[in-house]
């Protein structure tokens, strides 16, 4: 097995030379190599390397022994390589050394094994401390040290011929620096971050909606590179250090304690910019996104515990179970003594539609009601959404033109305080989350009127209404009489809603007591 050994690179060819022939000389003609393994590029502090892991395999399959160039190719770590050789020792597995001749047969020889990783541990730490201080030195100078980011490259062969410096430069690749300039534009005008990436996604920038956020957050596009205090990142699930695919401990800056410099690359945006930048995130990132209420059941809202009359709480365990409509509602009090355990949604509104049924409520004229109530709605719905689509950008330019204000801090060329500046935004802001929430309560502008076509000769009651109703129509519709769903207590583990539901309304039924399936009413005072 043959690689990189140490600071001298020795190509692959010159090492399985220098192994056939320690092997001829150890084993003579009856020897037989079973597989070569290459393990270029590949640090030697980690036992978890690709293949290492085959060659262990192989020979433990094979009842072969492992011959390396020399051992810093097998483990430069001495913990985790003695633990290594014990395992391959109990399948009778040997690993051989051809440069320090070593067998582990012999008490000595095991000594030097062991004093021979110890060496090449001590190695590479001193190797990685010298290299540390190279990134940190190279750094403060303002050269780039890693993955280019996006908008940057690395030289080209033919640039390498002709520039005085490879190492840490980076120069700008135009094409996508002109979307990262866009990606700035286009926020400090007030679009947001995540609409940014979005778009960015949508048209092959790249693949992740949250590169935007990172590329508007990064100093290096103003010409900044950071230096700072590195730690082991640790894993918060299992408090252990976590690693890369080579085994190593990833390292990241501690925080606080990045300080940035100025770079040797180009910038791609201003500082001023990026500064602006960066405190219009800062501002917009306590705002909460506006999320519209949405029914999840028929009778959200309207179905209680009937211990302790509070309101039942929807719970998804689809994730859980692997269900996809694993649907419960469960009473959240924690002082209720009989709960109604959970209580699946796909059974109450098959119990909700039989108790509809049986309510012999007239509906007079509703389906011509509704259709002329729908179409006044639709012309009414996009009379409003021009409105707000205009509102909506006016508030947004006004938005930028105020943040201008505020993060440039030029409030005497404005003619107006600093207080009086930031009173101005956040009334903006305000106006601005209230018209995009109305407008997001407008729902898809598409033509709803030809959705009860069928029921407007047939429709006689609320019965033969109800399956044509949106979920929200039918807790407007429960609203409207005043119904009330109470759940009883489970009386056993997975108890069914079989004679357990109860529909308060205000008037009395004109049915038996007991509903379908054991389905009660009762007079609900109004």
């Amino acid at each position: 097995m043959g690689g990189r050994t140490d600071e001298r690179f020795q190509s692959p060819a010159h090492q399985r030379e220098a192994m056939e022939e320690w092997a001829q000389r150890r084993f003579g003609e009856e020897h037989r190599w079973v597989e070569w393994f290459e393990d270029l590029d590949q640090t030697g502090s980690s036992i978890d390397r690709p293949s290492l892991n085959a060659a262990r395999e192989c020979a433990e399959a094979h009842g072969a022994h492992i011959i390396v160039f020399d051992l810093s190719r097998f483990s430069r770590s001495v913990p985790e390589g003695l633990t290594a050789l014990a395992t391959l020792e109990r399948s009778n597995v040997q690993v051989l050394s051809a440069s320090e001749n070593s067998d582990p047969t012999t008490p000595e020889v095991e000594l030097s094994l062991t004093m021979y990783m110890a060496m090449n541990q001590f190695q590479v730490r001193r190797l990685r401390d010298s290299w540390r201080n190279t990134i940190q030195s190279n750094r403060s100078a303002g050269w780039w040290h890693g993955v280019a980011p996006y908008g940057y490259r690395r030289l080209t062969i033919e640039e390498r011929e002709k520039a005085p410096r490879v190492s840490g430069v980076i120069v700008i690749d135009e094409i996508p620096a002109a979307h990262v300039r866009e990606m700035f534009r286009r926020f400090l005008a007030g679009t947001s971050a995540f609409a940014i990436g979005r778009d960015g996604v949508k048209l092959g920038w790249f693949q992740r909606v949250g590169t935007a956020e990172a590329i508007l957050s990064n100093p290096a596009y103003a010409g900044m590179v950071g230096i700072g205090e590195r730690a082991p990142a640790i894993s918060k699930k299992t408090g252990q250090p976590l690693r890369d695919s080579n085994g190593r401990v990833k390292h990241f800056p501690k925080p606080g304690s990045v300080r940035y410099h100025q770079g040797r690359h180009e910038p791609i945006v201003s500082q001023r910019d990026f500064v602006l930048a960066r405190k219009l995130r800062r501002l917009t990132r306590t705002q909460k996104p506006y999320q519209p209420i949405q029914m999840r059941w028929s009778s959200a809202g309207r179905t209680e515990c009937a211990n302790c009359s509070r309101n039942l709480g929807f719970h998804d365990k689809s994730k859980q179970t692997g269900v996809a409509d694993a649907f419960y509602l469960i009473c959240a009090n924690r002082d209720c003594t009989a709960k109604p355990g959970s209580v699946r949604v796909a059974e109450l509104e098959h119990l909700l539609a039989e108790a509809v049924t049986a309510l012999a409520l007239q509906v007079r004229n509703v389906s011509d009601e509704m259709q002329l109530r729908m179409s006044a709605t639709e012309s009414s719905s996009r009379e409003m959404r021009r409105k707000l689509d205009a509102s909506i950008a006016n508030l947004r330019i006004k938005r930028a033109r105020i943040s201008a204000v505020v993060l440039s801090e030029t409030w005497g060329e404005a003619d107006i305080s600093e207080s009086e500046a930031k009173e101005a935004l956040k009334l903006v802001r305000d106006e601005l989350l209230s018209a995009e929430g109305q407008l997001a309560q407008l729902g898809p502008d598409a033509p709803n009127q030809g959705r009860l076509t069928g029921l407007r000769s047939s429709t006689a009651s609320l019965a033969e209404l109800w399956p044509a109703l949106t979920l929200a129509e039918r807790v407007a519709a429960l609203e409207a009489i005043g119904a009330v769903v109470r759940i009883k207590p489970s009386r056993k583990r997975a108890d069914t809603l079989s004679g357990r539901v109860v529909i308060a309304v205000p008037f009395v039924p004109s049915q038996d007591a007991d509903g379908p399936h054991g389905i009660g009413w009762t007079e609900n005072p109004p």
